[in-house]
């Protein structure tokens, strides 16, 4: 069957009855995992080959890029006689397909499967539809999904206030979130004019899973008046704009003022509901020139936006400044704003303007289950839906909404639950017919105010289907990683179908379940040594195998370097000497890489490139994570030295003249040389060297200083005549 892409437009029509085998499939998101389940369709008709099911394949929420968990369509050969499968169709632009349907020989009841994926490249809902044939017998399928950011960006504006002119204000963050589950990197941050009015500072760069990092700005004005700037970048191709705003005053103008109020508006961005913000402070400064007693009126929070103060009957002196600070927390889905009351600070008025935009606080994954054939009398295994905290503080989860009637059944452990942030709780559901036949249900509820609706769907059958094969690990890749945690695993076997459980030892650890041979999972922090991953599925626990080790390994550690200096042209051989350097990756002066060699898990030679005069520290990266700065790690690059003048710059030949040298670039000498012939010598500076002349026969030398930066060049300036 050839996968071409093929178009929307068909008026043809199945005409075969539908089927549901069990299907549970998890789709990523920016706000969590959703399983979107197509309702069952049936239509009866002669002569059919095949049951093809499913027909409606929706993917949620998947971000930009990535590809989502694959959707399987079952074809079931119901005919009574063995098919050579053959077809044309396939998939449709942003919906990729494949199968494992042509030229199979199809027994009797047996079955094949076609699989599709949404990789969305633009933002917002995305549909399209396929079609075709298995032998001759048409099908008819349509996908839709919705391609989402990848990353939270709160705040995109920052208000800086008023500021004097060649003044610095306090720092402003920007936060920057991976709500995904896999690490990047990738940040590409540019400003519009480049003023160097608002300076800015990061620390991002490999962002693990759940993560954050800033981005700091400063407001620093060298020109009166109201100033604006965009900064704009992107973050692994996510676009993001922030808009920077400040007034500069000038002396004459601040003058006539008592106090200086800096910034006079927030925005707190991206909150989740019922989560205090981090805190905004907004810094008063007396300019009087005076000492005021502080007393105020008003000016404090606003509905959602709550604020303290440090300043009420504090005794400000001139220059000194007191603080207001402010939060965020959204009880309500959307944007949200307000303004202080008119605020009053000893006779000095001001307004301080709040934004903030208030989103769900957990991840719940996925929203439905499609529990297959289940045969009556008989409870399905459970299937999970997990929730996870993604707020910035603990949440105790309390739930409503309606609960759910035989053959349904509810289990878990969220309701009244106290999960800290990022932690998650399981719900188990399951379905026990007691009659044949295609049912479905659905539930409707919230968990701390936030609404969720999950679809349940089942068919009960007379005849139990043959049990599936455990699981069984043939390969995992990495197979290292960090004692922190955060690697994300690919776990290759087979039999992982409706896989509820991945552990790595004892430990359990998130998944993502992608096909019934590949699995995606995150490892959880362990300490340092190998542990087995393990999955489980209703047929049992995959059995410990060489193929299933993973080894967690302890940050290495740098404990001393020798030498310690070298020239600024590079090329040093430097022994770098610690611990945990097996598997080591990467060797960086600085943030220069260098070409190394791995002696052993204690010892690693490096060659230093070449860098211009100063101190770096050297760092080993291994699959541990990165070697942490220490003062044993710290590499001079040296200049070579040059010799200005000596004195005096003659005498006899048989030797012993005490010669004084002046020059640059001596720190660290190690050798000084009369022509070809080393002197003894005494180090006085870096600048100063005393060296006795060697015996030598009648004639001029140069006078050479050897350090770690190099050998000085000969100059006119250097030439010692024996006479």
């Amino acid at each position: 069957m050839s996968y071409a892409d093929t178009t929307a437009a068909t008026s043809r029509v199945a005409r075969v009855p539908f089927r549901v085998t069990a299907l549970a499939v998890a789709v990523l998101t920016g706000l969590g995992l959703f399983l979107v389940i197509p309702a069952r369709q049936s239509q009866a008709a002669p002569a059919t080959l095949f049951a093809i099911s499913l027909t409606s394949l929706d993917f949620g929420d998947v971000p930009l890029n990535s590809t989502s968990a694959p959707q399987i369509v079952t074809v079931t050969n119901v005919s009574g006689t063995s098919q050579e499968m053959s077809g044309v169709g396939g998939g449709a632009d942003q919906f990729g397909g494949s199968n494992n349907c042509e030229n199979k020989t199809l027994a009797a009841g047996g079955s094949c499967q076609m699989s599709f994926q949404f990789t969305p490249t633009t933002l917002g809902a995305q549909t399209d539809s396929t079609s075709g044939t298995w032998n001759g017998q048409e099908f008819s399928i349509n996908f839709k999904g919705d391609g989402i950011n990848q990353f939270l960006i709160t705040p995109t504006a920052l208000d800086f206030g008023n500021v004097a002119t060649n003044s610095t204000t306090a720092s402003q963050t920007v936060t920057i979130t991976n709500v995904s589950n896999a690490a990047t990197t990738g940040l590409d941050l540019t400003t519009d004019n480049n003023t160097d009015a608002f300076p800015n500072s990061t620390d991002c760069d490999l962002l693990a899973a759940g993560a954050s990092c800033q981005i700091t700005y400063r407001f620093e004005p060298t020109t009166g008046g109201e100033q604006t700037e965009s900064s704009s970048g992107t973050f692994n191709g996510q676009p993001f704009t922030l808009n920077l705003s400040g007034n500069a005053l000038d002396p004459t103008t601040l003058s006539a003022r008592q106090l200086l109020f800096t910034p006079t508006s927030f925005d707190f961005g991206d909150v989740p509901l019922n989560n205090s913000s981090a805190a905004q402070t907004v810094t008063v400064t007396n300019i009087s020139g005076a000492s005021i007693m502080m007393d105020g009126t008003d000016g404090g929070g606003s509905g959602v936006f709550s604020g303290s103060n440090d300043c009420q009957g504090q005794n400000l002196a001139n220059g000194a400044s007191c603080h207001m600070t402010y939060q965020f927390k959204p009880t309500a889905l959307g944007v949200a704003t307000g303004t202080t009351d008119m605020g009053n600070w000893s006779g000095s008025s001001f307004s301080i303007g709040f934004a903030g935009n208030g989103i769900n606080q957990f991840l719940i994954s996925p929203i439905g289950f499609d529990f297959g054939d289940v045969v009556v009398g008989t409870t399905s295994a459970s299937q999970s839906v997990v929730v996870e905290n993604v707020g910035s503080a603990p949440a105790d989860v309390f739930a409503g909404g309606a609960g759910l009637s035989p053959p349904w059944g509810l289990s878990g452990v969220c309701k009244n639950a106290m999960l800290a942030q990022g932690e998650t709780c399981t719900e188990g559901y399951t379905f026990s017919p007691t009659t044949t036949g295609q049912q479905s249900t659905s539930i409707d509820g919230s968990m701390n105010d936030q609404d969720f609706s999950a679809a349940l769907t089942g068919n009960g059958i007379t005849n139990s289907p043959p049990p599936p094969a455990g699981p069984v690990i043939t390969s995992i890749t990495p197979s290292t990683g960090p004692t922190a945690g955060g690697t994300s695993v690919t776990i290759n076997g087979t039999g992982f179908t409706g896989a509820t459980t991945v552990r790595f030892g004892s430990v359990a650890a998130m998944f993502r379940l992608t096909s019934s041979t590949k699995i995606t999972a995150v490892a959880p922090a362990q300490s340092a040594g190998t542990r087995d991953i393990s999955v489980k599925t209703s047929a049992g626990t995959s059995a410990a195998v060489a193929a299933d080790k993973f080894t967690y390994q302890a940050t290495p550690k740098v404990t001393s370097i020798t030498p310690a200096a070298g020239p600024t042209s590079g090329g040093t051989s430097v022994t770098i000497n610690g611990t945990g350097f097996t598997g080591a990756t990467t060797v960086r002066f600085g943030s220069v890489a260098a070409t190394f060699m791995l002696t052993s898990s204690t010892k690693i030679t490096a060659v230093a490139p070449a860098q211009s005069a100063g101190t770096r520290d050297i760092s080993v990266k291994t699959p541990g994570g990165t070697s942490a700065a220490v003062t044993a790690d710290r590499f001079t690059y040296q200049v070579a030295p040059v010799v200005t003048s000596i004195s005096p710059s003659s005498g006899p030949k048989a030797g012993g003249t005490s010669v004084t040298i002046t020059g640059t670039g001596f720190t660290g000498a190690t050798t000084v040389r009369f022509g070809s012939v080393a002197a003894t010598f005494r180090l006085t500076s870096s600048t100063k060297i005393t060296a006795v002349a060697p015996a030598q026969s009648a004639g001029t030398r140069d006078i050479s200083v050897k350090t770690p930066g190099g050998i000085s060049a000969a100059v006119t300036a250097d030439r010692f005549t024996y006479h």
